[in-house]
């Protein structure tokens, strides 16, 4: 026996026979007496002083067990009975934890489906209560009961699955969330929006429009309506864009019968219709405002339309409107006025933000000075390529010289810019889309949104000023799943930009040198600034300078001709017509009477004769005027270059005289001596006086009168970038320039003018690319209202300012107005 089992028999306790000692088990009342009840239980066996704890445990199990078992029957019975009731309970207790276990591991696995498909998707969502993910376009007929023709177009369409932000964007728009996008270019975002809100309309309704979606370009509105009108094929929408702003202001005017339901516009025209008085357009039923390139339209500045999205955002003032803001690239002004605008915001997110597509092949080239960069493109041009190709440059100017460059190469060029009217560019979007132009050269304004089919290759020209804006520009290439690949020329002067430009490209997987990532980064003020302001760049030209040259002169010598001709014919002109209407003097009268007298008289026909003949000699003198005239035209017609050295010649013969020559004397034939002019200074008044300074009297109040807003001059306005005022006849072209840039802080390009058959002076102002004709209408009152006649207040304004001018200028003739 070791020392366990010791221990062991010392602590079993005490044990009773209850056969032998049976009398002694009755005693200590350990077994139950036939009469009385006695417990089973153990612990009131061991109860020896009665303090009744061990009673109590039993008297709490006992009410348990009753609580279970049935009254009645004998002890053996009650036994069985709460023995049979309790499995049964615990049975049913294990099958209720087993289907809650269950429940949870759906739950689970279903979770877990789920963030696998957004992971295999790159889909990254922050929000709360957000839907799962579709993965055909099956299920949003089922779930959420699209409408069967939809299904039917988006499989001719040939779309037979979603792309990553289809499968999320469109679940969470069917929720009717507000939600904030950013996938990369070509990832199907115009269709991510478009077919939710074709499923949350449900069908036509002559309630107005019910859903608004704003683009920065016309091109990309354009390209939005195409697509719906596609998609909304045998479902009786009516989707409509806005063109001609005064065209629209009669078609949805309060007299309208509302049969529309889903608008496409750009913001400038959408404000302009909703600023008349009475708006010509009714927002207050809208029930989605989608904002595509929103962080192109939330920018500050002449490029960006902050003000115009806070006036629509205001007009749609129903209670169930819901936003959403769709971009390829997001920035934290735009994040940050969602999280605060918008009610329990949905974020989704398609592989890293501002990062470009993966499917583009990217390479940066060195071509040493901007003469290298038409030397690599026509090497690109020389060796082949696959069109069509998309050419960004930085600005007008370079577009327009580009094109003139390769427009002899033997390709098919052509060019859009901001300053092409808006059938022209039209024009050339349709060709590029059909083939017929194989290099279009663009400037920012197709770098956003535009779906061209198949571009192979998208070349950098100019140097992109931000990532933001290289990201859109080689989007335009890859779309959609195809292979694509963009070229970046870069020189010496691109240095502060080229480590943002290369991160991008090494994020999306394509080599980079060492050395260009290791470049010093560059200040955030210093990054603004260029984005802003572009660095100058030479002109694009291989003609010779002394080519050049020439040509400039032989255009001046052509035009001064043309104007030397055109002066001639009209001081001719205006000769004999003052010969015709001069009117004739009593003298001339008299003479003329006498010589009829004579005439009919005399009856002398040599005398007669005589005097004919001494009429006719006296007519054929010629008159001052047209000797004066033909003199100047002579004077006119000695080359610059005579003149020039004669002026040097009488230089040279001063110089040589000096100062002691013999000066000529005056000789004097009046008697009559006039006193000589000499300065006399006025009398010093009494008192001081305070009189208003001298004023110009054709200043920029004066010069502009008022605002044409005539049916031709608004469509100045939207087609041509073109402002019409009348303007005083004084007035030249550099004066109506600086009036207008000081009263409307714009800069214009260029100014015509046109003098109308009643005398009034009509001024042409195209504004710079900068701004917008519309824009600048919106902000000043210039625009008609519905019944074509000019607003009141355009004149009101004008007499308004001149009257605060010249009361600032005269202090004293405001004090006494006040009296008076």
């Amino acid at each position: 026996m070791d020392a366990f089992d010791l221990f062991r028999k010392l602590g079993a306790g005490a044990k009773f026979d209850l056969k032998r000692f049976g009398q002694d088990a009755a005693r200590f009342k350990v077994v139950r007496s036939p009469g009385g009840e006695a417990s089973s239980d153990a612990l009131s066996a061991i109860d020896y002083f009665g303090t009744g704890a061990a009673n109590g445990a039993q008297s709490r199990t006992t009410v348990l067990e009753d609580e279970e078992v049935e009254d009645g029957g004998g002890e053996s019975e009650e036994g069985g009975e709460s023995g049979e009731s309790y499995e049964v309970v615990k049975r049913k207790r294990e099958d209720e934890e087993r289907g809650v276990r269950t429940k949870k591991k759906k739950k689970k696995m279903k979770r877990i489906q789920v963030n696998r498909v957004r992971s295999q998707h790159r889909i990254n969502v922050h929000g709360c209560d957000v839907p799962d993910p579709v993965c055909t376009f099956e299920e949003l007929q089922s779930e959420y009961r699209l409408h069967p023709r939809a299904l039917q177009n988006l499989k001719d369409a040939g779309l037979n699955s979603p792309t990553p932000i289809q499968m999320q964007a469109i679940p969470l728009m069917m929720h009717g969330r507000e939600l904030l996008a950013c996938a990369p270019t070509g990832s199907g975002k115009t269709l991510a929006f478009c077919l939710p809100l074709l499923a949350h309309l449900q069908q036509p309704a002559n309630l107005g429009f019910r859903a608004v979606i704003i683009s920065p370009t016309r091109e990309l509105a354009n390209q939005t309506y195409r697509e719906l009108l596609r998609l909304s094929e045998g479902m009786g929408f009516r989707v409509h864009i806005i063109d001609k702003a005064s065209l629209a202001a009669k078609k949805y005017g309060p007299q309208s019968n509302k049969k529309y339901d889903i608008l496409v516009s750009t913001p400038n025209r959408l404000v302009f219709l909703l600023k008349q008085d009475p708006p010509a357009l009714d927002l207050s039923s809208v029930e989605w405002l989608v904002v595509d390139e929103s962080d192109k339209l939330f920018e500050d500045g002449k490029s960006g339309f902050r003000e115009q999205l806070a006036t629509v955002f205001l007009s749609c003032s129903g209670s169930k409107v819901r936003r959403a803001f769709f971009s390829a690239t997001c920035t934290p002004d735009v994040e940050q006025w969602c999280r605060l605008n918008l009610d329990n915001l949905v974020s989704v997110n398609i592989g890293h933000r501002n990062t470009a597509v993966e499917t583009v092949e990217q390479e940066l080239l060195f071509v040493g000075t901007e003469n290298g960069k038409l030397v690599a493109m026509r090497d690109i041009i020389k060796k082949g390529f696959l069109p069509p190709m998309l050419v960004f440059v930085q600005s007008i100017e370079r577009a327009r010289e580009l094109f003139h460059e390769l427009v002899y190469e033997g390709i098919n060029v052509d060019v859009i810019h901001a300053d092409r009217t808006q059938q022209q560019r039209d024009n050339v979007v349709n060709s590029f889309r059909s083939g017929k132009i194989w290099v279009l050269i663009c400037t920012a304004l197709l770098a956003r949104g535009i779906d061209f089919k198949g571009v192979n290759l998208v070349l950098n020209y100019d140097f992109p000023t931000s990532a933001v804006e290289y990201i859109h520009r080689i989007g335009r290439t890859g779309r959609a799943g195809h292979q694509g690949k963009a070229v970046t020329f870069f020189t010496e002067n691109d240095k502060p930009l080229l480590r943002s430009i290369a991160n991008v490209i090494k994020q999306a997987g394509c080599p980079v040198p060492d050395y260009m990532i290791g470049f010093k980064k560059i200040h955030s003020k210093a990054k603004r600034r260029l984005e802003k302001r572009p660095p100058k760049r030479s002109t694009i030209c291989t003609t010779p300078h002394f080519l050049m040259k020439k040509k400039g002169k032989v255009q001046g010598q052509k035009v001064q001709k043309q104007a030397a001709d055109g002066e001639d014919n009209g001081e001719a002109k205006t000769s004999e017509q003052g010969l015709k209407k001069r009117n004739k003097t009593p003298k001339e009268k008299g003479t003329e009477k006498h010589k009829k007298a004579s005439q009919t008289t005399g009856p002398n026909s040599s005398g007669a004769k005589f005097k004919n003949n001494g009429a006719v000699s006296t007519s054929s003198y010629p008159d001052r005027r047209s000797c004066l005239n033909k003199f100047r035209l002579i004077c006119r017609t000695v080359p610059a270059k005579t003149e020039a050295k004669s002026k040097a010649l009488k230089a040279k013969k001063a110089v040589l005289k000096g100062v002691h020559s013999q000066r000529k004397k005056k000789i004097r034939t009046s008697p009559t001596f006039r006193r000589p002019k000499t300065l006399r200074l006025r009398r010093q008044p009494k008192y001081p006086r305070k009189s208003a300074p001298r004023r110009n009297k054709l200043d920029h109040y004066a010069i502009i009168k008022f605002p044409l807003t005539t049916e031709s001059a608004m469509k100045k306005i939207e087609d041509n970038n073109t402002l019409v005022f009348i303007v005083d006849v004084k007035a030249n072209k550099h004066q109506i320039k600086h009036a207008v840039k000081k009263l409307y802080d714009i800069d214009v390009a260029k100014v015509n003018t046109l003098i109308r058959p009643d005398g009034e002076k009509k001024a042409y102002v195209r504004l710079a690319p900068d701004y917008d004709a519309l824009d600048v209408a919106n902000k000043e009152p210039l625009m008609p209202d519905d019944a074509g006649t000019v607003l009141f207040t355009v004149h009101e304004q004008f007499v308004i300012r001149l009257f605060l001018h010249r009361l600032a200028s005269s202090k004293r003739w405001l004090q006494r107005l006040v009296e008076e």
